[in-house]
């Protein structure tokens, strides 16, 4: 990581800031066994110094602002890569374009059609949460409560605070006679979320249910 280090700065002596009077901010991908740059990435503004540098394993970057202007403005390859960048196929679909078809089918009633799109989803991008949301609820609405349940507890392992999955759990456990999991799936949602009403309905039922 490199940083437009400020002359007044403490670092301000080191012979780098005596040798390159310009100095871009931004993140650098070295081979160290040759020396050479594999990649890197150069903020034009707005970020001036760089504090510490993380690898994070099973990670993927993505930008906030989903202004596809935007973000067709924010990278800039090198020259000399466009000639190795390789156009998709004509038929390729993005993770969300799989996700919104499945959201279609599924507002349809045509469920085969949504989970196949959401298992496609899936299959482009494993860690899209809201794809794999849907498909518990898909699984649901099909009536396949062993899948719906296992679905979301998936999402809940990879998301503990997804209030959704864990009303989602409730029902579930609700509809299975396990009031204590019931009540605990529901407490955990409105830990999380205080204002969910529907959480709220299905604590007090559960309870209800368990006092008999």
């Amino acid at each position: 990581g490199t940083s437009q280090v400020r002359e007044t700065a403490v670092f301000s002596g080191l012979e780098i800031t005596r040798s390159q009077p310009v100095r871009d901010s931004g993140v650098w991908v070295i081979d160290v066994r040759t020396g050479k740059i594999v990649a890197y990435l150069k903020f034009t503004g707005g970020v001036q110094e760089i504090f510490a540098v993380s690898v994070l394993p099973d990670s993927f970057p993505d930008i906030a602002n989903e202004d596809e202007k935007v973000a067709y403005s924010t990278f800039v390859i090198p020259d000399e890569l466009v000639a190795e960048a390789v156009a998709p196929e004509a038929d390729w679909k993005s993770t969300e374009d799989y996700f919104e078809a499945g959201n279609g089918h599924l507002n349809q009633g045509d469920l085969a059609q949504a989970i196949e799109c959401y298992l496609q989803a899936l299959e482009s991008d494993t860690n899209y949460l809201p794809a794999r949301y849907n498909l518990g609820l898909a699984y649901l609405k099909r009536g396949d409560t062993a899948l719906a349940k296992d679905v979301m507890l998936e999402v809940v392992r990879r998301e503990a605070g997804h209030a959704e999955a864990l009303y989602t759990l409730g029902r579930l456990a609700s509809e299975a006679g396990d009031n204590e999991a019931a009540i605990g799936y529901f407490t955990q949602a409105l830990n999380i979320r205080p204002s969910f009403e529907a959480a709220q309905t299905g604590l007090e039922n559960a309870v209800n249910q368990s006092g008999n």
